[in-house]
């Protein structure tokens, strides 16, 4: 799949036009006598989300202005509490001390076309199962390419 600005992904009947930071979803249609697609209606609009393993990240005042100029939402996740901005699109949200518990969480809010911002490369997996971007703190992308080399160099 490409990652650029535009993303064009094909499931069913339905046509995905991704252009940051809003998925547009289009019915597609068959046009009668013919061989070639054409839309018809939007289905929906969806905003992405981005979501931080806040615990170890180093760049998070960075991402705070990127989701400013983007009107994204935030969601760090921790196990414990710390200061953030105080801003409506920031969301802190606290889980308990359990080992990988807020792992756990990132994965079963995560939806697919959401960005998760992590350093664990078996968080970085279990998001991309989910369809989801992940984006390491050094800003490297990780995709279902090259997520096996970095589990075993792990």
């Amino acid at each position: 799949m490409y990652r650029g600005v535009i993303c064009i992904i094909r499931r069913c009947s339905y046509e995905y036009i991704v252009a940051a930071p809003f998925v547009l979803v289009y019915y597609q249609t068959l046009k009668e006598g013919s061989d070639h697609y054409y839309f018809t209606n939007i289905w929906s609009l969806v905003m992405l989300n981005i979501y931080i393993d806040a615990d170890a990240c180093s760049v998070k005042s960075e991402v705070y202005r990127v989701v400013e100029r983007y009107k994204l939402d935030v969601t760090l996740v921790a196990n414990c509490w710390m200061r953030v901005p105080d801003e409506s699109w920031i969301t802190l949200e606290v889980v308990g001390g359990n080992l990988d518990e807020a792992d756990d969480w990132i994965v079963e809010q995560v939806k697919p076309n959401d960005i998760v911002i992590t350093a664990d490369i078996l968080l970085a997996g279990r998001c991309l199962k989910e369809e989801a971007y992940v984006i390491g703190p050094n800003g490297k992308s990780f995709d279902k390419d090259n997520i096996g080399d970095a589990v075993a160099m792990r």
